[in-house]
């Protein structure tokens, strides 16, 4: 399997429509991630698998301010998951936080995702804050968890190799 990672633009607005409302069914209500492609401090990154013809099948919402990363959003199809895209798009992320002297990325997810909380703890992040009843799912309300990753972390430079050597083994 070999994932390719492109830059949205304005053309690639429907696209990420599409993979938002298939991971999220029941819950797309038009979104407008175009006013988000359009902002200077974010970038949003499709997945692709253009070997298989398959042109979109998850994204990463991340805003940089100074030398802090905020990942907005992350999706996958849910066809795709359990094939490791998520992760990748996350290495991907790093990579380019890394590259462009980022020191801290922080997210929010559910309390109730599991398999999210545990890619997230693989990858070094950590539990620093929690956003009582932030998300709503079926009528239920849920804890927003707030994770950092600190990239001059030792130990998160240890964790991140390590995954990273992993998973370019599978996925050159």
């Amino acid at each position: 399997m070999k994932v390719k990672f492109i830059k949205a633009t304005t053309c690639d607005i429907s696209r990420v429509n599409q993979i938002y409302k298939a991971s999220f069914p029941g819950k797309y209500q038009g979104q407008d991630f175009g006013s988000l492609i359009f902002s200077n401090d974010v970038s949003v990154t499709i997945a692709e698998l253009p070997e298989n013809g398959v042109s979109g099948i998850g994204f990463v919402i991340i805003r940089t301010i100074k030398n802090e990363s905020e990942i907005i959003m992350l999706c996958v199809k849910p066809e795709h998951r359990r094939e490791g895209l998520a992760t990748l798009l996350m290495i991907d992320v790093i990579d380019k936080a890394i590259t462009s002297g980022v020191k801290h990325i922080f997210l929010e997810v559910s309390e109730d995702n599991y398999k999210a909380k545990s890619m997230y703890k693989k990858l070094g992040f950590k539990n620093v804050g929690t956003r009582k009843n932030y998300y709503t799912s079926n009528n239920k309300r849920s804890d927003a968890i707030v994770k950092k990753l600190s990239l001059d972390e030792k130990e998160t430079k240890l964790i991140y190799s390590k995954i990273k050597k992993k998973f370019i083994q599978i996925c050159p």
